[in-house]
Protein backbone atom coordinates (compact mmCIF):
# COMPACT_ATOMS: atom_id res chain seq x y z
CA UNK A 1 0.00 0.00 0.00
CA UNK A 2 1.32 3.42 -0.91
CA UNK A 3 1.93 5.69 2.08
CA UNK A 4 2.45 9.02 0.36
CA UNK A 5 -0.85 9.62 -1.36
CA UNK A 6 -3.91 9.42 0.83
CA UNK A 7 -6.69 11.92 0.08
CA UNK A 8 -8.39 11.41 3.42
CA UNK A 9 -5.49 12.92 5.42
CA UNK A 10 -4.65 16.62 5.27
CA UNK A 11 -1.28 16.47 6.99
CA UNK A 12 0.86 15.96 3.89
CA UNK A 13 3.29 18.57 2.73
CA UNK A 14 2.20 19.19 -0.86
CA UNK A 15 -1.33 19.69 -2.08
CA UNK A 16 -2.24 19.58 -5.74
CA UNK A 17 -5.72 20.91 -6.51
CA UNK A 18 -7.80 20.15 -9.52
CA UNK A 19 -10.17 22.53 -11.28
CA UNK A 20 -12.40 22.64 -14.33
CA UNK A 21 -13.30 19.02 -13.75
CA UNK A 22 -14.14 16.90 -16.79
CA UNK A 23 -17.37 15.09 -16.06
CA UNK A 24 -17.33 11.34 -16.53
CA UNK A 25 -19.78 9.74 -14.14
CA UNK A 26 -21.72 11.90 -11.72
CA UNK A 27 -19.66 10.71 -8.77
CA UNK A 28 -16.46 11.73 -10.55
CA UNK A 29 -17.52 15.32 -11.25
CA UNK A 30 -16.38 16.98 -8.03
CA UNK A 31 -12.91 18.58 -7.81
CA UNK A 32 -10.20 16.40 -6.32
CA UNK A 33 -7.25 17.00 -4.03
CA UNK A 34 -4.05 15.00 -4.14
CA UNK A 35 -1.81 14.97 -1.08
CA UNK A 36 1.76 13.77 -1.38
CA UNK A 37 4.60 13.81 1.09
CA UNK A 38 8.28 13.44 0.24
CA UNK A 39 11.02 14.41 -2.20
CA UNK A 40 10.87 13.37 -5.84
CA UNK A 41 13.46 10.65 -5.20
CA UNK A 42 11.57 9.27 -2.20
CA UNK A 43 8.27 9.21 -4.05
CA UNK A 44 9.81 7.73 -7.20
CA UNK A 45 11.43 4.96 -5.17
CA UNK A 46 8.15 4.22 -3.44
CA UNK A 47 6.39 3.96 -6.78
CA UNK A 48 9.18 1.79 -8.21
CA UNK A 49 8.98 -0.55 -5.23
CA UNK A 50 5.21 -0.69 -5.59
CA UNK A 51 5.37 -1.76 -9.25
CA UNK A 52 8.20 -4.18 -8.42
CA UNK A 53 11.09 -2.48 -10.21
CA UNK A 54 12.67 -0.94 -7.14
CA UNK A 55 16.08 -2.53 -7.70
CA UNK A 56 16.27 -1.10 -11.23
CA UNK A 57 15.35 2.40 -10.17
CA UNK A 58 17.32 2.71 -6.92
CA UNK A 59 20.79 3.15 -8.49
CA UNK A 60 19.40 5.70 -10.94
CA UNK A 61 18.01 7.82 -8.14
CA UNK A 62 21.19 7.45 -6.10
CA UNK A 63 23.16 8.94 -9.01
CA UNK A 64 20.67 11.77 -9.63
CA UNK A 65 19.37 10.28 -12.89
CA UNK A 66 15.79 11.30 -12.12
CA UNK A 67 14.65 11.52 -15.73
CA UNK A 68 15.90 8.01 -16.50
CA UNK A 69 14.34 6.72 -13.30
CA UNK A 70 10.99 8.24 -14.23
CA UNK A 71 11.22 6.86 -17.74
CA UNK A 72 11.81 3.39 -16.29
CA UNK A 73 8.84 3.76 -13.96
CA UNK A 74 6.47 4.98 -16.66
CA UNK A 75 7.46 2.15 -19.00
CA UNK A 76 6.46 -0.33 -16.30
CA UNK A 77 3.37 1.58 -15.19
CA UNK A 78 0.87 -0.69 -16.94
CA UNK A 79 1.33 -2.78 -13.79
CA UNK A 80 -1.05 -0.35 -12.07
CA UNK A 81 -3.96 -1.67 -14.11
CA UNK A 82 -3.76 -4.86 -12.07
CA UNK A 83 -3.38 -3.43 -8.56
CA UNK A 84 -6.18 -3.88 -6.01
CA UNK A 85 -9.15 -1.63 -6.69
CA UNK A 86 -8.85 0.16 -3.35
CA UNK A 87 -5.23 1.16 -4.16
CA UNK A 88 -5.74 2.10 -7.82
CA UNK A 89 -6.55 5.80 -7.40
CA UNK A 90 -3.78 6.51 -4.89
CA UNK A 91 -1.25 4.69 -7.08
CA UNK A 92 -2.21 6.57 -10.23
CA UNK A 93 -2.30 9.87 -8.31
CA UNK A 94 1.31 9.33 -7.28
CA UNK A 95 2.37 8.42 -10.81
CA UNK A 96 0.60 11.49 -12.21
CA UNK A 97 2.28 13.69 -9.62
CA UNK A 98 5.72 12.36 -10.53
CA UNK A 99 5.13 12.86 -14.25
CA UNK A 100 3.88 16.41 -13.80
CA UNK A 101 7.10 17.25 -11.92
CA UNK A 102 9.16 16.16 -14.93
CA UNK A 103 10.82 18.66 -17.28
CA UNK A 104 8.87 17.21 -20.19
CA UNK A 105 5.61 15.61 -19.07
CA UNK A 106 4.61 15.25 -22.73
CA UNK A 107 7.09 12.36 -23.03
CA UNK A 108 5.20 10.34 -20.46
CA UNK A 109 1.54 11.34 -20.57
CA UNK A 110 0.75 9.42 -23.81
CA UNK A 111 1.91 6.19 -22.15
CA UNK A 112 -0.16 6.78 -19.03
CA UNK A 113 -3.27 7.75 -21.01
CA UNK A 114 -2.75 4.73 -23.24
CA UNK A 115 -2.65 2.48 -20.19
CA UNK A 116 -5.90 3.98 -18.92
CA UNK A 117 -7.63 3.16 -22.19
CA UNK A 118 -6.82 -0.51 -21.60
CA UNK A 119 -8.88 -2.79 -19.33
CA UNK A 120 -8.44 -2.48 -15.58
CA UNK A 121 -7.99 -6.17 -14.92
CA UNK A 122 -8.27 -5.88 -11.15
CA UNK A 123 -11.72 -4.30 -11.33
CA UNK A 124 -13.86 -5.30 -14.32
CA UNK A 125 -16.96 -3.90 -12.61
CA UNK A 126 -15.55 -0.48 -11.73
CA UNK A 127 -12.72 -0.13 -14.23
CA UNK A 128 -14.52 2.56 -16.20
CA UNK A 129 -15.00 4.79 -13.16
CA UNK A 130 -11.43 4.26 -11.94
CA UNK A 131 -9.85 5.00 -15.32
CA UNK A 132 -12.08 7.97 -16.05
CA UNK A 133 -11.19 9.43 -12.67
CA UNK A 134 -7.47 9.14 -13.41
CA UNK A 135 -7.85 10.71 -16.87
CA UNK A 136 -9.84 13.57 -15.35
CA UNK A 137 -7.16 14.08 -12.71
CA UNK A 138 -4.47 14.42 -15.37
CA UNK A 139 -6.55 16.96 -17.29
CA UNK A 140 -7.45 18.94 -14.20
CA UNK A 141 -3.95 19.15 -12.75
CA UNK A 142 -2.53 20.65 -15.93
CA UNK A 143 -2.63 24.43 -16.06
CA UNK A 144 -5.71 25.68 -17.93
CA UNK A 145 -3.48 27.11 -20.67
CA UNK A 146 -1.19 24.10 -20.94
CA UNK A 147 -1.40 22.80 -24.50
CA UNK A 148 -1.04 19.24 -23.21
CA UNK A 149 -4.66 19.54 -22.11
CA UNK A 150 -5.64 19.16 -25.76
CA UNK A 151 -3.89 15.80 -26.00
CA UNK A 152 -5.38 14.55 -22.75
CA UNK A 153 -8.86 15.67 -23.72
CA UNK A 154 -8.50 13.83 -27.02
CA UNK A 155 -7.75 10.68 -25.03
CA UNK A 156 -10.79 11.31 -22.83
CA UNK A 157 -12.96 11.58 -25.94
CA UNK A 158 -11.53 8.30 -27.25
CA UNK A 159 -12.02 6.65 -23.87
CA UNK A 160 -15.69 7.66 -23.65
CA UNK A 161 -16.20 6.67 -27.27
CA UNK A 162 -14.61 3.28 -26.58
CA UNK A 163 -17.06 2.72 -23.72
CA UNK A 164 -20.11 4.06 -25.55
CA UNK A 165 -20.51 6.96 -23.11
CA UNK A 166 -20.95 9.91 -25.47
CA UNK A 167 -23.71 11.33 -23.26
CA UNK A 168 -21.14 11.95 -20.55
CA UNK A 169 -19.03 13.96 -22.98
CA UNK A 170 -21.79 16.21 -24.34
CA UNK A 171 -21.92 18.67 -21.39
CA UNK A 172 -18.24 19.52 -21.92
CA UNK A 173 -18.42 20.19 -25.63
CA UNK A 174 -19.69 23.71 -25.00
CA UNK A 175 -16.26 24.48 -23.54
CA UNK A 176 -14.32 23.56 -26.67
CA UNK A 177 -14.12 27.01 -28.24
CA UNK A 178 -12.91 28.50 -24.96
CA UNK A 179 -10.39 25.72 -24.50
CA UNK A 180 -9.10 26.03 -28.05
CA UNK A 181 -8.47 29.71 -27.39
CA UNK A 182 -6.73 28.97 -24.06
CA UNK A 183 -4.58 26.28 -25.66
CA UNK A 184 -3.95 28.27 -28.85
CA UNK A 185 -4.96 25.17 -30.79
CA UNK A 186 -4.14 25.07 -34.50
CA UNK A 187 -7.07 24.74 -36.90
CA UNK A 188 -5.96 21.30 -38.05
CA UNK A 189 -5.86 20.02 -34.48
CA UNK A 190 -9.28 21.51 -33.83
CA UNK A 191 -10.56 19.65 -36.88
CA UNK A 192 -9.09 16.38 -35.63
CA UNK A 193 -10.85 16.72 -32.30
CA UNK A 194 -14.16 17.65 -33.94
CA UNK A 195 -13.87 14.58 -36.18
CA UNK A 196 -13.27 12.36 -33.13
CA UNK A 197 -16.28 13.90 -31.37
CA UNK A 198 -18.44 13.57 -34.47
CA UNK A 199 -17.56 9.91 -34.90
CA UNK A 200 -18.27 9.25 -31.22
CA UNK A 201 -21.68 10.94 -31.59
CA UNK A 202 -22.49 8.92 -34.72
CA UNK A 203 -21.61 5.66 -33.01
CA UNK A 204 -23.87 6.54 -30.09
CA UNK A 205 -26.77 7.40 -32.38
CA UNK A 206 -26.74 11.04 -31.32
CA UNK A 207 -28.08 13.25 -34.09
CA UNK A 208 -27.78 16.67 -32.47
Amino acid sequence: MLKCCRPQHRRHNRTLTTSDTVSTKSNMASPQLIFVDGTFAELAQEMADYIQIGEQVKPLLETDQEDTALQTIVKASSYLNSVPEKEFTAAYNLLIHLVLQAKEPKKYLPIICGNLLKPISSSPAHGFTLASGALSTIFNLLDIKNTLRYNVFMQIVRFLRQHGQFELLKPRLKNLEIWFDEWDTAEEDQRKLFVEVSEAAAESGDEE
